[in-house]
C-alpha cells in the first residue's frame, strides 16, 4: 500500500468514528426521555369460577358447584340467591361453573 492510499483509509475511518459520536450525542438525550414508564397494578385472582373438568377433583363434602349457563333466563336471578346464600354463611366452599365459557366449550356438546 502507498502512502495516498494509507492516508484515505485513516479517512475514511476517523469519519465513520465521528459520525457514530455525533449520533450518539444526538440520541442520548432522546432516548433518556422515552424510559417508558410501567404501572404496576395490583392483580386479583378470582376463585369462585371453575372449569368443568376441575368439579370431580375433591370429596363431595368439600364444596359445592352451580353449572349454569349466563344465557339462562334465570341466570340473574339464580345468582342473587346463591349470593345470598354465600354471604349469609350457609354454603362454605361455594363455585360456579359457566358453560358459555370459551374455556369449557369442549365438555359441552
Amino acid at each position: 500500500m502507498n502512502e495516498q492510499n494509507v492516508k484515505n483509509l485513516v479517512v475514511i475511518f476517523l469519519s465513520i468514528v465521528l459520525l457514530f459520536v455525533v449520533f450518539y450525542f444526538l440520541t442520548k438525550p432522546l432516548a433518556q426521555n422515552v424510559r417508558p414508564q410501567y404501572e404496576v397494578a395490583e392483580t386479583e385472582i378470582q376463585t369462585e369460577f371453575i372449569l368443568v373438568g376441575n368439579i370431580l377433583n375433591r370429596r363431595l363434602e368439600e364444596y359445592y358447584v352451580f353449572v349454569t349457563n349466563r344465557s339462562d333466563v334465570n341466570y340473574g336471578r339464580n345468582r342473587e340467591l346463591l349470593d345470598e346464600l354465600k354471604d349469609g354463611g350457609f354454603i362454605q366452599g361455594f363455585y360456579i361453573v359457566d358453560l358459555d365459557d370459551p374455556f369449557n366449550r369442549s365438555f359441552v356438546s
